[in-house]
């Protein structure tokens, strides 16, 4: 289908380099190999980045669980922000069509899905970025037109520095 890795290095107050990464992995149940090989693509350019540098990748990955854990799971200093921050039960489905009523689902199973995600591996040194937050945005319908924002729910982390190694 075309995907691509997007990956944008940036400098945040002046000191703290991060890269920044997003993709939408391979969608649909019978794609699973592709995706699993994105994954892998993900994960080997996100550890293959400078030390230095607190690396985030966001994404609609359409991953299960057991992709996941198919490629080995997450790498050595790699961690998925919705378990660093306690697998908040409130906000783990962020495909939910038994809420969401954006498509137009037919069948009687209404599939509720944790397909985004966002992984972090953290800078080495002094500075390093932890996930302090994880919630779901876009839960509420527009006004104008009574849908949700997306079929979707956003992921809205927040993260805090600490002046300790890890």
């Amino acid at each position: 289908m075309g995907r691509h890795l997007l990956c944008q290095p940036v400098i945040y107050k002046s000191k703290t380099e991060l890269i920044l990464m997003t993709s939408h992995l391979e969608s649909t149940v019978q794609c699973k190999d592709e995706r699993k090989r994105q994954l892998e693509q993900v994960l080997i350019n996100m550890t293959g980045q400078p030390p230095q540098a607190t690396v985030i990748f966001g994404g609609d990955t359409n991953l299960r669980d057991a992709e996941v854990s198919a490629v080995g799971g997450l790498p050595s200093g790699v961690v998925d922000a919705w378990e660093e921050c306690g697998s908040p039960a409130d906000s783990k489905f962020t495909w939910d069509v038994s809420i969401n009523d954006n498509l137009d689902w037919e069948y009687p199973r209404k599939p509720r899905l944790r397909f985004d995600r966002l992984f972090m591996r953290r800078a080495q040194g002094t500075g390093s970025l932890k996930v302090a937050k994880f919630e779901l945005v876009g839960m509420e319908r527009l006004a104008g037109c009574r849908r949700f924002p997306s079929d979707h729910w956003g992921v809205c982390c927040e993260f805090s520095q600490s002046s300790n190694p890890k």
